[in-house]
């Protein structure tokens, strides 16, 4: 028998081996027949053993448990698929493009040379559209594209966007005459009560 007093952390610990091609550690199948409490806290630390040599073991990777049927849109996908990732507007990767335009437009928020690529087009009244591939609308976004003659001031106002057949598409209004206009993607996440 075990007995403790005051103690402010107790703890127990199991090492499980990764194959060398493994990317993914799925915690629930560690735990075996033991459903993981929900909102309880766990620190995961990892360590290379190369031959018959361990090296030092990293710093802890906190996490908790949470029910992800619970979890909808981006919150689901940056807790289930994508926990490294930041904020909506956070941009992990570096490649200009917001975790949050990464969502809605279907690319990976962690590696800078998957983004989002829309082609550009003129129509002959000299409307501007852009057109991404897009195989569904993504849960809790608002899709939006918006307008500047000057790349300073931008609006919404005249943009029609729509989506058909696994495309994406925003038209601009027409282009002031002797003068271009640009379109830009903007995406919003959709307020839940």
């Amino acid at each position: 028998d075990i007995s403790v007093s005051n103690a402010k952390v107790l703890m127990s610990s199991t090492i499980s081996s990764l194959d060398k091609d493994d990317q993914e550690l799925n915690i629930n199948e560690l735990a075996g027949d033991i459903d993981l409490p929900l909102g309880q806290e766990y620190s995961l630390r990892i360590r290379p053993l190369i031959g018959s040599s361990s090296f030092a073991w990293s710093q802890p990777l906190d996490f908790v448990v949470v029910d992800d049927d619970l979890l909808t849109g981006f919150q689901k996908w940056t807790t289930v698929d994508f926990p490294e990732a930041g904020g909506f507007l956070a941009d992990s990767d570096g490649d200009g493009a917001s975790e949050g335009l990464e969502y809605a437009l279907g690319t990976h928020p962690l590696l800078a040379y998957d983004i989002p690529v829309t082609s550009v087009n003129r129509d002959t009244a000299g409307r501007v559209s852009i057109q991404i591939p897009l195989d569904h609308l993504k849960a809790g976004i608002d899709y939006d594209a918006e307008w500047s003659s000057d790349l300073v001031s931008w609006a919404s106002d005249g943009v029609e966007v729509t989506y058909s057949d696994g495309v994406l598409s925003a038209l601009a209004p027409a282009s002031p005459p002797g003068g271009l206009n640009f379109l830009r993607w903007r995406v919003l996440v959709i307020p839940t009560n």
